[in-house]
């Protein structure tokens, strides 16, 4: 399948520059590679790997037509339709494909969806509003939302006919990186959620109408944060990435690339550990509001990692059913654990007990902190993964290049 250049314009009418190059509007092979991630996650409620919608379009090509060019159909986008998991070497085809709610503005199908997207966030904003704290001296309090309670305040406007259309607006609001929403999660068997509303942030966004007037104040919020970071920071120069397929995702070792803490001595012989286990040390909800994202989006990573490494898997504290001593089950998982992947995002004290129990038995950390400026004396100088609510796919793409880096050594 040819992609149409300045000589031969694509469908939708729109001029377009030489391959190679990033475009000023999607050609036609681009647009439907937008359409046909859409259609997946509108079907299963899981943005597809980008490597499937490689093969489908490959599908589709008549057969006297060259093969499919992911890799050139993706680096000519247009900036900010799509999202793909990043690692330190390379954009990883075996990931999501994930599009953008600008993205999305290009899909036709899609439409509906931005619409209750943006119906549903002006909801949410009026509901953050009208909520009153516990007490005018309760700090970083946000308010709750069900998407039953949505819906009442919504009325039809199309999910009546489409009940899994407030799913997909969890999503995209849960992707959209604004940090105004925190969902704790949906349950799949009736198709409802519940979420945490930051009511500061979603003062701005009360009386939009379309999902431009949504983009227009994300827009404004992302220039004024890096307007601020450049102010303080030096600037970053970034390397060219290549193009990672699913037997590639594992890194080699690089003392530069890892974020893993290694004590002495080594751990001892007689324990036995899970190559499969990923075992998480973190803040439960109780005591972070954002504690339940933020593992969703470990969760997700080890699950985007487990084509290269079978059946691993990725668990915490509260995900232990047995019977018997919660602290001895702690110790045991962190013993077997193959990689500790730690949260220290506030000094939680029960974090810093198990981080000490991993390192006295030499086990591969992995930490990660909202303010790493703030940790401890006594880790401070090791290598942290900073990250930041607001952009989670980021954060996902950085976690998925520590641990790939981890899991090759292993």
């Amino acid at each position: 399948m040819r992609i149409p250049t300045s000589e031969q314009p694509a469908d939708s009418g729109q001029p377009q520059r030489q391959v190679g190059r990033v475009t000023a509007s999607p050609n036609a092979v681009q647009l439907r590679l937008l359409e046909l991630a859409y259609q997946a996650f509108r079907d299963s409620l899981e943005w597809p790997p980008a490597v499937n919608l490689e093969a489908h379009l490959d599908r589709e090509a008549p057969p006297d037509e060259d093969p499919v060019d992911l890799e050139n159909l993706v680096e000519t986008m247009p900036p900010g339709l799509i999202e793909l998991p990043q690692m330190m070497s390379g954009y990883l085809l075996s990931g999501p494909f994930v599009v953008s709610l600008r993205g999305l503005r290009l899909v036709p199908s899609a439409q509906n969806d931005l619409n209750l997207f943006v119906a549903t966030l002006r909801e949410c904003a009026a509901v953050a509003r009208d909520a009153e704290p516990p007490s005018l001296s309760t700090p970083n309090w946000w308010s709750q939302v069900t998407s039953t309670e949505i819906a009442e305040r919504l009325g039809s406007q199309g999910i009546e006919s489409d009940p899994k259309s407030l799913m997909r607006v969890y999503q995209l609001l849960m992707h959209s990186g604004a940090g105004f929403f925190s969902g704790s999660g949906y349950n799949a068997a009736d198709d409802t959620w519940t979420a945490s509303l930051d009511r500061h942030r979603l003062r701005a966004y009360r009386e939009i109408r379309s999902i431009d007037d949504y983009l227009a104040i994300r827009d404004a919020e992302i220039a004024e944060r890096e307007a601020a970071l450049n102010a303080t920071s030096p600037s970053v120069v970034r390397t060219p990435r290549r193009w990672l397929r699913p037997s590639h995702t594992a890194l080699p070792a690089s003392p530069t690339a890892s974020s893993t803490v290694h004590a002495e001595p080594e751990p001892p012989g007689e324990v036995d550990v899970d190559p499969r286990l990923i075992f998480v040390l973190m803040p439960f909800r109780q005591r972070a509001h954002w504690s339940d994202d933020v593992y969703m989006m470990i969760k997700a990573v080890c699950e985007s990692l487990s084509g290269t490494y079978p059946n691993l898997k990725c668990s915490r504290a509260d995900d232990i059913t047995e019977l018997g001593a919660v602290n001895r089950q702690i110790v045991d998982r962190i013993s077997s654990a193959r990689v500790i992947i730690a949260d220290i995002t506030g000094n939680n004290p029960n974090v810093m007990y198990e981080l000490g129990i991993a390192d006295g038995i030499s086990k591969p950390v992995i930490l990660m902190n909202q303010i790493p400026n703030k940790a401890p004396f006594d880790i401070a100088h090791l290598r942290q993964m900073s990250y930041v609510l607001d952009n989670l796919l980021k954060a996902a793409a950085d976690l998925t290049s520590f641990l790939s880096t981890e899991l090759g050594k292993t």
